[in-house]
């Protein structure tokens, strides 16, 4: 008896998850077919940079890219860089050659640069970087350090792509193409000058967002290779660090009023996996829950 009212317990549950995930997933819909309403005219022209790998970007990412960034910040001209590969593989990401597709992010911009990897290694010396790996770090060698400065290129080629639109902005803001979105983010003048988030900061400055007036995002996005010199300098032989992200990212924005504000977003791995990467109350917990588990029975068949 008390086996059978857990069982009836257990199912009930689940079809209530399940019933959540289908309204989530109806919100979101209905949300990328909002009609955009048109920037006023005297508001602050705009730009939404993305860029990284995609990882489940159609089922995943884009979604809450369109309703939590999009649809929030209407009229800003958008653009993406990202690299035409097909699998990746990362132990520490538990992702073993698993599949991306590139070609998604044209569903969220047409304005998407398509780079590759052999153009990366010609405009980098990666065995440089390498060798000033963070010895302290948990981090896999040299994954994690190729995919910093992968990343960093990506963000400058999105920069480029906007610059050579030839357009005056004000207002820019760059984002991860890997990730869940799980509350509005808007890049207005009125929410600061140069805005960060205030979760996994390590010791230093998150460097996974950015947002605000343009000249404090060029120094975001284009600044960080011209600021590593002086950054490794600056340490001494007993305080060595190596090129540590969150505190490089701290150094790189040291003249800039950085205001670090509760915004939370989750990485989104190629393995369909959703990390947890901080918390904005239990409805922003239930949204990486439901679509963490309806993705992972999703390739069982139960949904």
């Amino acid at each position: 008896m008390i086996i059978k009212k857990r069982f009836i317990s257990a199912f009930a549950f689940l079809l209530a998850l399940a019933g959540y995930g289908i309204l989530l997933d109806k919100h979101l819909v209905e949300s990328q077919n909002l009609r955009r309403p048109s920037i006023n005219e005297f508001e602050e022209s705009c730009a939404l940079l993305f860029f990284g790998l995609p990882k489940h970007f159609k089922d995943i990412s884009l979604p809450s890219i369109r309703k939590y960034i999009l649809n929030v910040n209407p009229g800003c001209d958008v653009f993406a860089h990202t690299y035409d590969i097909k699998t990746t593989t990362n132990a520490r990401n538990g992702e073993d050659t698993s599949p991306v597709h590139p070609e998604d992010v044209f569903l969220l911009t047409a304005s998407t640069a398509m780079d590759t990897v052999e153009n990366f290694l010609l405009a980098h010396n990666v065995s440089y970087y390498r060798s000033v790996f963070p010895p302290d770090e948990p981090w896999t060698y040299p994954t994690s350090m190729d995919n910093m400065i992968k990343q960093w290129h990506s963000i400058d080629g999105a920069w480029r792509m906007m610059e050579e639109r030839g357009k005056e902005y004000k207002r820019v803001g760059l984002f991860r193409l890997d990730a869940l979105y799980t509350h509005e983010i808007s890049i207005a003048a009125k929410e600061g000058g140069a805005v960060i988030p205030n979760f996994l900061k390590s010791g230093g400055m998150n460097d996974r967002m950015f947002f605000g007036d343009v000249e404090y995002a060029r120094v975001w996005a284009t600044g960080r290779f011209d600021d590593v010199p002086p950054f490794l300098a600056s340490q001494s032989k007993d305080s060595y660090i190596g090129l540590h992200s969150e505190k490089f990212m701290k150094f790189l924005m040291r003249n800039i009023p950085v205001a670090e504000k509760s915004i939370c977003f989750h990485r989104v791995r190629a393995t369909g996996k959703i990390l947890k990467d901080c918390s904005l109350g239990i409805l922003d917990d239930l949204k990486i829950f439901v679509f963490g588990f309806r993705e992972h029975y999703s390739r069982r068949r139960f949904f």
